[in-house]
């Protein structure tokens, strides 16, 4: 499994009533190549705080909400990881993809490779918390998790193939895309509320 690899399967699992936080560098621009939509809100400069805005989105809208990490993002700053953990009743599934290097040129071990995130995961609280190489188990842990989507989840891909090159996306003014995310909560939002 490569980056792009779980980030389609990432994208096919969910619908666009579920938001979805891509966290900075590759994570971001592969998934706007992959499939754009409204519900994807793009970290583009704001290395470890993908895991602080799903936890306020997935707080304010009470829906199944996905952040897609990486490790070396999410070893920055772990702390959305022990607050998500702390909620029991947020409905969250936290993606850790892990290529094994560390920051946007990622040609270097992390100097914390020896972190485990997912036993500070399951210590914080967090009720489900696997790892996987296999695309195929990532998929299945993936929907599992986004059908019994009550607390938080931890799913780590480990990531064993290189990426091909990815192009930059033609519309990646980051303003347009939180003015189009937020548009798109408050529509589904409207939605809830007439049901």
């Amino acid at each position: 499994m490569n980056k792009t690899a779980a980030i389609q399967a990432i994208i096919s699992a969910t619908s666009t009533a579920q938001p979805v936080v891509f966290t900075t560098d590759s994570t971001c621009r592969i998934a706007q190549v992959v499939e754009d939509r409204p519900n994807h809100f793009y970290l583009t400069a704001s290395t470890g705080l993908a895991g602080s805005l799903g936890i306020g989105i997935a707080l304010e809208t009470r829906r199944p909400t996905v952040i897609v990490d990486s490790y070396s993002n999410l070893v920055r700053n772990p702390v959305g990881l022990i607050t998500a953990g702390t909620l029991v009743d947020l409905p969250l599934i936290h993606i850790v993809l892990d290529d094994g290097l560390y920051g946007s040129g990622h040609t270097s071990p992390p100097p914390s490779d020896r972190a485990d995130v997912l036993a500070l995961a399951r210590a914080s609280g967090y009720t489900d918390v696997s790892t996987t190489t296999q695309l195929d188990k990532f998929t299945t842990l993936l929907r599992g998790g986004l059908a019994k989507c009550h607390s938080p989840v931890l799913v780590r891909a480990v990531l064993t193939h290189p990426d091909s090159p990815m192009p930059y996306p033609s519309d990646s003014d980051p303003a347009i895309h939180a003015t189009r995310f937020h548009a798109h909560l408050s529509i589904l939002d409207d939605d809830a509320r007439a049901a």
